[in-house]
């Protein structure tokens, strides 16, 4: 298991190239391939309703939306031993791109498998 400590280093890393895309929808979408698989991330200004955050209740928050996916079609974890080569890739092009342009205040990511939480957690903090 890899120490959190350890996580900033590490995620800082990525030497993997990616490709910016157009999608009339998102902010950002990018390509990038770790070996034969394909990955996209996106990220969207999106409105939630009816959330609490740290204690305070909002009608209507602005936020951003940061989505990756295997091009597999679905937000399942790969099981390719990737995971860190993905984040790293990820944490690149949203600072590469994304972050001086937008500036966002606040975004989020979900996460399906409970495995993943703790992880993003320390991946939003990283960015």
């Amino acid at each position: 298991m890899i120490k959190i400590r350890k996580f900033d280093e590490i995620m800082n890393t990525s030497d993997i190239e990616y490709n910016m895309e157009y999608s009339p929808r998102a902010d950002l979408k990018a390509g990038f391939y770790i070996g034969e698989d394909k990955y996209t991330l996106t990220a969207m200004e999106t409105t939630l309703y009816g959330i609490t955050l740290k204690g305070e209740h909002y009608q209507e928050f602005s936020t951003y939306e940061i989505e990756f996916e295997l091009n597999t079609g679905g937000f399942d974890v790969s099981g390719s031993g990737n995971a860190f080569k993905v984040f790293s890739t990820v944490i690149k092009i949203l600072k590469d791109e994304f972050l001086d342009k937008k500036k966002p205040e606040t975004f989020y990511l979900l996460a399906k498998e409970q495995s993943r939480r703790k992880l993003y957690y320390h991946f939003a903090n990283n960015i």
